[in-house]
């Protein structure tokens, strides 16, 4: 797979323009610039435990004797839940009340922006780049990461620019790719495994 496919796929999975809602209700009470200050410093605990997962991963599944066949189809499992998820619901349907406190770590950075399918997701990714090379797809994650980053610092134009309606068609869109992608990943996952000994 393609840098650039690697990070689309990271972008969906991410799922900012979906998180914006959720973002938006957390962190409305707070000025702008300190909107724009927990909205950088959430995505970048995000994005560490992205890379964490992306390097170490396969090490902290082999600790507990998971295979990488089994890897791919749990994640492929859990991005299917995630896809059929979003094409399900309305975005302004998961609005939250206002953060009593401010936001640290739960739940902006993990797990809206690094849930579990992103840590399935990169955790592939970086098994797959040990075959080939890894800074391809630390190079998609640092694209989505960016991409990401900047939809949720837009979010409240984006929202309002868009409309409801709108945001709520992209989501659904979005979710039915990801669904795409975790039926192609599942399947990739199952035919190495019977192409494998289990271990």
């Amino acid at each position: 797979m393609d840098i650039v496919g690697m990070a689309i796929q990271l972008y969906f999975m991410m799922d900012p323009l979906g998180n914006i809602p959720l973002v938006v209700a957390l962190i409305r009470n707070y000025p702008p610039k300190k909107q724009r200050m927990i909205i950088l410093r959430e995505s970048l605990f995000a994005f560490g435990v992205s890379l964490l997962f992306m390097l170490f991963g396969t090490q902290i599944m082999s600790a507990i004797d998971v295979q990488e066949e089994s890897m791919k189809m749990t994640g492929g499992v859990i991005l299917f839940i995630i896809g059929l998820k979003m094409s399900m619901e309305s975005p302004s349907g998961q609005e939250e009340e206002a953060a009593q406190t401010e936001p640290f770590l739960v739940p902006i950075a993990v797990p809206f922006i690094a849930g579990p399918g992103v840590m399935a997701m990169v955790t592939v990714l970086g098994a797959e780049g040990k075959n080939t090379t890894i800074t391809g797809a630390v190079l998609a994650l640092v694209i989505a990461w960016v991409a990401g980053t900047l939809t949720l610092l837009l979010g409240q134009y984006i929202s309002k620019f868009l409309g409801s309606k709108a945001m709520e068609a992209i989501q659904k869109l979005m979710g039915l790719a990801l669904t795409a992608m975790a039926v192609n990943m599942f399947m990739v996952g199952f035919k190495s495994f019977m192409h494998s000994p289990v271990k």
